[in-house]
């Protein structure tokens, strides 16, 4: 593996669509902090996890086939205890 590369730790090295990825992940956390926002909602931490991507790009939109969790945390108030999340959806 060449460590030279100029996005280190990834396979992808094509600027124009490194940028975008950047540009989509800028907008997604802007969504939820606008959500929280307008929802009056205080945490600290958003997951999100999407797995079985490939079988819904065909169609463009999330289908059936590909599955996926959105979890919102407060802030977490003692190390190593279980908290339960403030809101989740999958």
């Amino acid at each position: 593996m060449n460590d030279n590369r100029k996005y280190y730790g990834q396979e992808c090295q094509d600027d124009e669509l490194n940028k975008k990825f950047r540009n989509l992940h800028h907008a997604l956390v802007d969504l939820v902090i606008s959500f929280c926002k307008e929802n009056n909602i205080d945490i600290d931490e958003a997951s999100l996890s999407i797995d079985g991507i490939s079988a819904s790009i065909p169609y463009g939109q999330w289908e059936a086939c590909t599955d996926s969790s959105l979890i919102f945390n407060k802030e977490i108030t003692h190390i190593g205890e279980e908290q339960e999340p403030f809101m989740y959806s999958i």
